[in-house]
């Protein structure tokens, strides 16, 4: 069993919601042995994340958890002060 999961945009929500909570209960219930992730997990910044992290990681695949990145992965919204930062 596989479950793929893909823009979750995690700076999108507030850091009290039961929103992600339930997701990763939802996909648990699934007991998948595989679970990928296929990008898009913030909208511009991967501090974005930092709240999530413990909550994500009670995410349970028997064969592993794998993911890339997608397009806001990547910062490209993301308005840089200079070239080189």
């Amino acid at each position: 069993r596989v479950v793929q999961i893909s823009d979750l945009h995690l700076g999108s929500f507030p850091l009290d919601s039961d929103i992600v909570q339930r997701g990763v209960e939802l996909i648990n219930l699934q007991e998948p042995d595989l679970i990928l992730f296929t990008g898009d997990l913030v909208n511009d910044y991967a501090d974005e994340a930092e709240p999530w992290l413990d909550l994500l990681s009670g995410l349970k695949a028997r064969l592993g958890k794998y993911s890339i990145l997608g397009n806001h992965d990547y910062s490209d919204y993301a308005r840089w002060e200079s070239a080189e930062a």
